[in-house]
C-alpha cells in the first residue's frame, strides 16, 4: 500500500503541490488581519483549481505510465 501512495505522489506531485499551496494561503489568511479576505479568496480558488485538475488527471489517466 505504501508503494501505491508513493507512486500516486510521484505521478501527481504538481497537482498535489497546488493543493498544498492553496491550503497554505488559507492558513496565511488567519495570520494576516488586513488582507485576510484576499488570502481567503486566493486560497479557495487555488485549492479548488488543484482539486479539479487532480480529479481530471486521475480520471483521464494522463500521467500513468
Amino acid at each position: 500500500m505504501l508503494t501505491h501512495l508513493k507512486l500516486f505522489i510521484k505521478l501527481y506531485k504538481d497537482d498535489l503541490f497546488v493543493i498544498a499551496a492553496g491550503a497554505g494561503m488559507l492558513y496565511f489568511a488567519t495570520l494576516d488581519r488586513e488582507l485576510g479576505w484576499f488570502w481567503n479568496i486566493a486560497g479557495c480558488v487555488i485549492l479548488f483549481w488543484g482539486i479539479a485538475t487532480l480529479c481530471m488527471n486521475v480520471r483521464s489517466g494522463k500521467n500513468q505510465k
